[in-house]
């Protein structure tokens, strides 16, 4: 059974350019639903669909570093969204790496910057996404947007805190 933790501290993300509509037609064990890109296969949990590592912005590296976001490339087979996307790179040496308040000392224990420095990358424009029904068009559900914190040292949207299942 997993243990609760209070709704403020997870996370549920708009899908910006992915919609879920209807459960696509493909076949599997995990739900597929139909975006505006692609279809995109999630994994269920306690009744909750969670889509994780949702491309929802082509890559922006090389020329179109430092630029505003551009759409990804649409897609044809389904996208399986079930492990997070890469971190956006941090600062080495952020408040983690050299905790000197009682609260960075508590943080730098949970949550450490050399495990997330090591798959860090540019290409980190990925979102999650929970929801406890696909399909039912029609049916509006509250969003709730979460942007982590870390000022340029430390946080992804990966971290269990932010994990969108018990909203």
């Amino acid at each position: 059974m997993r243990q609760k933790i209070p709704s403020f501290l997870a996370v549920a993300v708009v899908f910006l350019f992915a919609t879920p509509a209807a459960p696509a037609e493909d076949g599997g064990g995990s739900p597929a639903v139909k975006t505006t890109l692609g279809p995109v296969r999630g994994a269920v949990d306690d009744g909750i669909h969670a889509f994780k590592g949702v491309r929802y912005g082509a890559p922006p590296t090389g020329e179109h570093r430092f630029k505003p976001p551009r759409p990804p490339a649409l897609w044809k087979d389904a996208a399986v969204t079930t492990r997070f996307g890469a971190p956006c790179v941090q600062m080495a040496t952020g408040a983690s790496a050299n905790p000197t308040t009682e609260l960075s000392k508590q943080l730098a224990t949970i949550f450490t910057t050399s495990s997330e420095m090591k798959i860090a990358s540019e290409d980190c424009l990925f979102l999650n996404l929970w929801t406890p029904g696909l399909g039912d068009e029609g049916t509006k559900r509250p969003v709730m947007v979460w942007i982590h914190g870390g000022g340029f040292a430390y946080g992804s949207g990966s971290w269990p805190v932010y994990d969108g299942h018990n909203l």
